[in-house]
């Protein structure tokens, strides 16, 4: 018959103990009122496991068991530093996409309690009313900030922590690009990006600028040579001018690895916003299949001078 031990309430298996099944089946973890409820792991008699969260003795999805509010309906104090953020893509956006994620359920946490997790899965894609990446080769999932407007002669700082899991790999080799911060630029009539934070194919990050407020690559700054399974602070200095003397700095855990003096805004009229999260580009020149992509953002902060 099965054994238990651990605590009951009122004659039945409640809180945490471990249950052996009478066909070898070995249950550790958290019940209620008799049921698998809560953070548990069975082992089944041929060594398979599922471990996770329970709910009345069903097995969670791994995958969102875990996810709380959606990333793009708070501006969570402890990681996005009370800034707003929306979804760039809300068509066909998934519950997984960018959500909270809680340091006692076992995620990836650089201080106070919760990260942004962000997940991208190898069939996904979305859209806005202006673009649809599903015909163009892209799949995402990324926060964009919410309130922009004219940055004319501003100093802004833009800080985030940013951890990317070993596994499971984050970027297939090949000439796809993957993306996970960039610094926008926008008015009216122009949007495009002072500089990116990207993965390369060999796993490094990399920086990369643009000249003038074209789509033509200056450079490409490696900046990290191996950033897998630890948390990694950047920080984007940006003097936001449409004079000469503006300049662009990219600092990576406190040290200087960028440093353009350039033009900043095209006219007096744009502004800078941070986005951030998973954009893959070019995946049909991928020459491995893409995978479940995963990474992690954390103490976000935003300061004007």
């Amino acid at each position: 018959g099965d054994v238990y031990v651990g605590k009951f309430k009122e004659g039945k298996r409640h809180g945490k103990g471990k249950l052996t099944y009478g066909d070898r089946q070995v249950y550790v973890g958290e019940f209620k009122e008799g049921k698998r409820h809560g953070r548990g792991k069975l082992t089944y008699g041929n060594g398979q496991v599922e471990e996770g969260k329970w709910e009345n003795n069903e097995f969670l999805d791994p995958t969102t068991a875990f996810l709380d509010t959606p990333c793009n309906t708070s501006s969570n104090e402890d990681v996005l530093g009370g800034l707003s953020f929306a979804t760039s893509h809300p068509i066909n956006q998934t519950d997984y996409g960018c959500a909270l994620v809680s340091k006692a359920d076992g995620f990836p946490v650089f201080n106070g309690t919760q990260s942004a997790r962000f997940e991208v899965r190898p069939d996904d894609c979305s859209a806005s009313s202006g673009w649809d990446d599903c015909p163009n080769d892209r799949s995402r999932h990324e926060i964009n900030e919410s309130d922009w407007g004219s940055t004319e002669g501003e100093l802004l700082i833009y800080e985030l922590m940013v951890y990317i899991p070993s596994k499971p790999q984050i970027r297939p080799l090949g000439s796809n690009l993957l993306f996970l911060t960039q610094i926008n630029v926008r008015n009216r009539s122009l949007y495009t990006t002072l500089a990116y934070l990207q993965v390369s194919q060999f796993g490094e990050l990399q920086i990369k600028t643009h000249y003038g407020f074209t789509w033509d690559i200056k450079e490409e700054y490696t900046v990290h040579d191996n950033p897998t399974d630890k948390w990694i602070k950047l920080k984007f200095e940006v003097k936001s001018t449409s004079e000469k003397n503006g300049y662009l700095k990219v600092f990576v855990n406190d040290e200087l690895k960028v440093h353009e003096t350039r033009q900043t805004l095209p006219d007096s009229s744009s502004g800078h916003s941070l986005k951030f999260g998973i954009y893959n580009a070019y995946k049909s020149k991928a020459m491995e299949p893409y995978g479940k992509q995963v990474v992690y953002f954390d103490a976000i902060s935003k300061s004007v001078k």
